[in-house]
């Protein structure tokens, strides 16, 4: 069987089925290089936003540390709590910046594929230390392509670094005329402007990247016939899908009868084993038409039906069975019920005027079944 299956061609796409057995292993659509472009553009937007107060802690530091006495280094433990509350202002100064790289980068994660954790990730796996899999993986076509991408992206990284180093070149060689906290605050704005314009090159690789990666993945997933068909057969065998399945099934069959029952003019009952629905609209139809039917439980959930769309209900045993074992759904009644059926149309329409303020109350008209037709 695995002989066949590695010999058919995967033309089909992955089924749900397959993607979520992927995602119960840890595999599923991600893009690192998005989560790269969000983290590089969080700091240029952490640069822009802290820029101000990052200068003046930075300034503070090092005018903290750059005025600590000579004699005080010979004082263990004034080193000892200098060099402590230079730490705890150094976290100061990094922190928001870590905490919104930190964000954007979960962020990044769950952009594409969302939250998914797997423990089948993390178990021990031979394949994963084999030899022969880790030199095919590293001397493989799809390492060769990442490879080729990898050096499209350098090159675009340089280039942009390059521009950026060039227009920005006259203010960098000129922070040495600058006062310290100027030369600080000029220093932050060269920073967030380089940050900004490289992860703007960094979005449009993940951009330009991201089609290909999921084509890639969802071409891995994609199955064989006969890998199909066993899926199918392994679906089609779980108690709870076929529970499922009967579920759906009543639901759209309760559904399909409520609207029939609603669109009939009467409902003739037997009155306990058979229920059956007829319609008749001039307008659409050439003869009355059995738009539902039923026996015992079917026939009680047409009854309710009638009761619930305010439809005639109908106690005539013969003519509801002789209707229900010769006339097919959504089919003509046969010729030789006609006469019948109409006088009891007819009725239905006489007890609709007399409940509306019209006419006497009719009775039950006498009808007749042929013998062949009796059951």
């Amino acid at each position: 069987m695995a002989e066949n299956d590695s010999s058919q061609e995967k033309s089909l796409d992955a089924t749900p089925e397959k993607i979520r057995k992927a995602r119960k292993k840890g595999d599923i659509f991600r893009s690192k290089e998005l989560g790269s472009a969000l983290a590089m553009l969080g700091t240029a937007l952490g640069l822009k936003l802290f820029i101000p107060m990052m200068a003046t802690h930075l300034e503070g530091l090092l005018s903290f540390n750059l005025r600590y006495s000579h004699k005080a280094l010979f004082d263990n433990q004034r080193l000892l709590a200098h060099i402590g509350q230079a730490f705890c202002d150094f976290i100061g100064l990094v922190l928001p910046m870590l905490l919104l790289l930190k964000i954007l980068s979960i962020a990044g994660g769950l952009l594409i594929g969302g939250l998914n954790f797997s423990a089948e990730s993390l178990k021990p796996s031979a394949k994963k230390i084999n030899p022969l899999s880790g030199f095919k993986r590293m001397f493989g076509m799809k390492s060769l392509v990442e490879l080729v991408k990898s050096f499209f992206k350098v090159l675009l990284v340089c280039f942009t670094l390059y521009f950026v180093m060039r227009s920005d070149m006259p203010t960098i060689l000129s922070l040495n005329r600058y006062p310290l906290d100027l030369a600080l605050l000029q220093f932050n704005q060269l920073l967030w402007h380089g940050f900004f314009i490289m992860s703007l090159s960094l979005v449009l690789i993940a951009v330009l990247e991201i089609p290909y990666q999921r084509w890639e993945y969802y071409k891995k997933l994609r199955m064989t016939v006969q890998e199909a068909k066993d899926e199918y057969k392994e679906i089609e065998g779980k108690p709870e899908v076929k529970a499922q399945l009967r579920r759906r099934q009543k639901e759209m069959s309760r559904r399909r009868i409520s609207q029939a029952v609603q669109d009939s003019n009467a409902v003739f009952v037997n009155p306990t084993h058979y229920a059956v629905a007829i319609r008749y609209k001039p307008e659409k139809d050439a003869a009355p038409v059995l738009v539902a039917k039923g026996v015992d439980f079917m026939a009680e959930q047409i009854r309710q039906e009638a009761q619930r769309h305010k439809t005639m209900v109908l106690t005539i045993p013969d003519l509801t069975r002789s209707i229900y074992y010769t006339t097919k759904l959504d089919q003509s009644i046969p010729v030789e019920l006609y006469h019948a059926v109409a006088l009891i149309l007819v009725y239905v329409k006489r007890i609709n005027e007399y409940q509306g303020g019209r006419g006497v109350k009719p009775s039950l008209p006498h009808y007749v079944i042929p013998d062949y037709l009796q059951y």
